[in-house]
């Protein structure tokens, strides 16, 4: 559900998650939690957790671009909420994407009540006066995270009290993410010329052609390393529109975002293409099963010539297709010819 585009008006325009999930572990941690995340992976609903990536004061910037590209943050608001940097900065920055990026906030009230948080009052009030004397050369964090404490708790959320129905409330939950999160529109298909148009007399070119470089256990997989941010949109329109490609072909393949730094694929794909210069280090780049494709426009050129689906297939046989005559498309039934289809005796399954 997550690879829709969004209207973002930041940076980011491209959703990678559908819910960044926000709470406190030790409230919530292998039980609320656990059962809610549960229940959105079951209902296919793309779910971010940041479990490995608490280290040390501040928050990571993994962290932060994880809530940027996520469509709809869910907060889970319990006891010692408040106690944790991370929670309340995690807060202060999708309280910012809700404004300017219009992204979706929804809270869980997880036993304890919204005018405690709203007032600073009890366990709340405990902490911040904890991170009051932390902080004493930064007072402006502290009262930024009074705003928002207090801006959070008076918009509408979930409650849920000491005897209430833990299951009920997450069904809710998921229904109401679902009724906001629609599923994303179908893929755009790859551009491609009319058959008319495109040279049919083309030159070999087989899977043992192609350079021996292999990601990390892409031995038997197709891997496109590509980017969620649109800081440069040349860049990632290309994503999108390999993406599109592979998908509209209904190939099965793993996407390594280099954007996510936490990960590490970026230094993955740079030791990779060590010897191949800078350029080549900028997705998308595209192997299959051990071998090196290249970019977009090495993806495109084999698509329009009719090889594409070959190296896909892994296939190195020099028989013409009888269907399309390895051009890989036939003529559009639909429109007389004017425009083309995949072949469907090309076409992987």
């Amino acid at each position: 559900m997550a690879n829709q585009r969004g209207s973002s008006s930041s940076s980011f325009n491209y959703y990678y998650n559908d819910v960044f999930l926000s709470f406190r572990g030790d409230d919530t941690r292998g039980n609320f939690r656990d059962h809610l995340y549960d229940a959105l992976i079951q209902k296919k609903i793309k779910t971010f957790i940041d479990d490995k990536l608490r280290k040390g004061e501040d928050i990571s910037g993994a962290l932060l671009k994880a809530i940027e590209t996520s469509r709809i943050s869910v907060i889970i608001f319990s006891t010692n909420f408040a106690s944790s940097n991370w929670c309340l900065d995690e807060l202060v920055t999708i309280l910012e994407c809700r404004k300017t990026n219009k992204q979706k906030f929804m809270s869980v009230f997880y036993k304890v009540d919204p005018s405690e948080i709203r007032k600073q009052e009890g366990s709340f009030d405990e902490a911040l006066a904890k991170h009051e004397k932390k902080f004493q050369d930064n007072k402006e964090k502290v009262e930024r995270w009074r705003a928002v404490l207090t801006e959070a708790a008076s918009l509408a959320g979930w409650p849920l009290k000491e005897d209430g129905n833990e299951m009920q409330l997450i069904e809710e939950i998921v229904q109401d993410i679902s009724q906001a999160n629609p599923p994303p529109p179908p893929p755009t298909p790859p551009r491609v010329k009319p058959l008319a148009y495109r040279k049919l007399l083309i030159t070999k070119h087989t899977f043992g052609q192609l350079e021996s470089i292999c990601p990390p256990g892409g031995r038997d997989k197709i891997v496109l390393y590509t980017t969620s941010l649109g800081a440069v949109l040349r860049t990632y329109q290309a994503c999108n529109d390999v993406r599109a490609a592979l998908t509209n072909l209904g190939v099965m393949f793993s996407e390594l975002d280099v954007s996510w730094e936490h990960e590490g694929y970026l230094k993955e794909l740079r030791e990779l293409m060590i010897d191949k210069g800078r350029e080549a280090t900028m997705p998308p780049r595209l192997f299959v099963k051990g071998r090196y494709v290249g970019g977009s426009e090495d993806v495109f050129k084999l698509l329009e010539e009719g090889w594409f689906c070959q190296v896909l297939q892994h296939n190195s046989s020099s028989t013409s297709c009888k269907d399309c005559g390895e051009t890989g498309f036939q003529q559009c039934s639909h429109c007389k010819g004017k425009g083309s289809v995949i072949c469907a005796s090309c076409r992987p399954t």
